[in-house]
Parts: structure tokens; C-alpha cells; sequence
């Protein structure tokens, strides 16, 4: 189990944490991602927090991205490490050191040619997509992401990282499930149905929708479906992601490396005890569904009406 670091977690609460279980602690830059406003916002604040978590043995688990509104959207990972994550280093070497979800070559290099406390997780998206993907046939949000996806030079460096030998590259999805309106479109008409029955989720943003309804009426266009005036970040790899991991490991000729990926590195790393229970995939076409029940709505997950080579058969 991991906690959520803030500028108020104190050295005190790390030694709590350790005694009750927790094994890590995850900073999110406050604002750079879904759910991270409570974030951490002064970096050098939290340095004896920090200390005392290398003390207790406690993971840093890090969103590597700067929210400076200066910073190029995409180069925001390539800040991060300069700006942030190497005065950490220096400044608590002890520390062992997450970077969650890379994107770049900047990030795969940089944990390749670090310290033995350095280590990253890769999502299949980062290993699979480039940022083509957000725009190929128009705009594509169920390929928004944070980090977002980069160029293909810094796809092509992430798949070779977690397909070489190195033990410090692992798995982790970072799987995100937003229902498909929040990604997309939102039923204004059924919205406002709720409202009435007393069910709506967020009162003030119905009557924002509801507002600007109105103002599409007056342009005479469709009331009933409305943009979604936030695309939610995220992409749904749950379901497909063991075969999504294996696709890209074929196609790199490094088969024979997915297993350590999958199932070793990451508990090697965090001192945790090796799964002993084993999954078996099989080689056989198949086509992810389009969408998957969710909740009152559905979701689309990542590779959505596309044909996969590998499947899970048994676990």
C-alpha cells in the first residue's frame, strides 16, 4: 500500500506509515494529473520528509512532470528530471526512486545512467503509441493521457528500455478507467433528469452544461449531446494490457524478457516477495472489445475494435 505525499506529511507520519505497512509514498506535482491538486507544491520543504522516508525504507513513487504553464506541454518530463528529481537525488542518495509512467528518451536515459536507487515503470501506451495517436482521423481523446504520448523517437527509447536487460525498468500500466462521456461527450438531457430525481453528481457543472445547452440551442445545433468541456486524462489498459505488453515485446524480439518485466523486476526493486502463482498467455488473433459496462456507463480501453495476438488463457 502506498501513501499520498503533500507539503504537510511530516517525518513523523513516514515512521507511522512504516509501522503500519506502507511501503511507499507517491508524489504528484500538485495539478499535473487527475486527482493530484492536494500535490506537492515546494519541493524543497519536503526534503527532510524525504530523508526520513530513505531512512524508514520507504519508496518515492513520482509523477516526473513540472506544471509550470511556461513549459512546453511535451517537454514537461525533460524539466521535471533537471528541475526536480536530480536536486532529490543529491540531496537524499539513500532514497530509492520510482519514476513512474516515462515517456521519453530524457527519462529512459536518465535511469539508465543512475544510481542502483533509480528505477521507472512504462505503461504499454508509452511502449506502443506516439502522439500520432491523438490526432489520427481527427481528435482522438481516448489516446489522452498524462504524461501525455511523445514523439516517435522517444517511444522507439522507452520500448527498447523495457525490453533490454536492465533490472530497473518494470511494469506498471497506469490503467486509468474514466467513463467514455467524460472522455468524450455528456448526455446533457439525462443529466438534467437526474437533477430533478435528486441523483446528479455535481450540481454546479450540470448547471454550466445546462447554460451552455442553451447557447447551442440558440445556434440550433443538437441539445441532447455536448462536448465534454474536459477531456479526462487516462487511458483503460486493465483488461488487455498483459497482451498489449506482449505484442510489444514480440515485435522487439524480446520475448524471453517479458516475464522479468512483468513479474520480477518490480518486486525485486521495492524489496517485496516474488508472486508464486503464474498466468499463461496464448498466442491466438483476437479483437478488444469496443467498450466494457461501467458503472451506468461504459468504457473504452485502450486498443478498443483492434486485433491482439496474445491473450490471457489462464490464470
Amino acid at each position: 500500500m502506498t501513501c499520498y505525499l503533500t507539503d504537510a506529511t511530516s517525518a513523523d507520519d513516514v515512521y507511522e506509515a512504516k509501522n503500519n505497512g506502507i511501503v511507499a509514498y507517491k508524489l504528484y506535482p500538485a495539478g499535473a494529473t487527475t486527482n493530484s491538486s492536494s500535490g506537492v507544491t515546494n519541493f524543497q520543504a519536503v526534503i527532510p520528509t524525504l530523508r526520513a522516508m530513505a531512512d524508514a525504507g520507504l519508496l518515492l513513487l513520482v509523477h516526473g512532470e513540472v506544471t509550470d504553464p511556461s513549459v512546453d506541454f511535451f517537454d514537461r518530463e525533460k524539466v521535471f528530471i533537471e528541475q526536480k528529481l536530480k536536486p532529490i537525488l543529491e540531496k537524499v542518495p539513500d532514497l530509492k526512486v520510482v519514476m513512474e509512467h516515462i515517456t521519453t528518451r530524457d527519462a529512459a536515459e536518465f535511469v539508465q545512467q543512475g544510481p542502483e536507487t533509480l528505477a521507472a515503470s512504462i505503461t504499454p501506451q508509452h511502449m506502443l503509441l506516439n502522439r500520432n495517436a491523438l490526432f489520427l482521423g481527427g481528435l482522438r481523446p481516448h489516446a489522452f493521457c498524462l504524461p501525455i504520448l511523445k514523439r516517435e523517437e522517444h517511444r522507439q527509447a522507452v520500448l527498447a528500455a523495457a525490453t533490454s536487460a536492465c533490472p530497473r525498468f518494470f511494469l506498471g500500466t497506469d490503467s486509468a478507467p474514466h467513463p467514455k462521456h467524460l472522455k468524450t461527450t455528456h448526455n446533457v438531457a439525462a443529466e438534467q433528469q437526474k437533477l430533478i430525481q435528486g441523483k446528479a453528481e455535481d450540481e454546479s457543472w450540470l448547471q454550466l452544461q445546462t447554460y451552455q445547452t442553451a447557447r447551442v440551442l440558440q445556434r440550433g445545433a443538437c441539445p441532447a449531446v455536448q462536448e465534454a468541456a474536459c477531456g479526462c486524462a487516462g487511458i483503460y489498459s486493465a483488461p488487455v494490457a498483459l497482451a498489449l505488453y506482449a505484442h510489444a515485446f514480440e515485435g522487439a524480439g524480446a520475448l524471453d524478457r517479458l516475464e522479468a518485466f512483468a513479474s520480477l523486476r518490480g518486486a525485486d526493486f521495492y524489496g517485496l516477495p516474488r508472486n508464486t502463482s503464474t498466468i499463461t498467455l496464448h498466442k491466438e488473433d483476437w479483437t478488444v472489445p469496443a467498450e466494457f459496462e461501467f458503472g451506468d456507463g461504459v468504457v473504452v480501453p485502450m486498443w478498443a475494435g483492434q486485433t491482439l495476438t496474445w491473450q490471457v488463457t489462464a490464470a
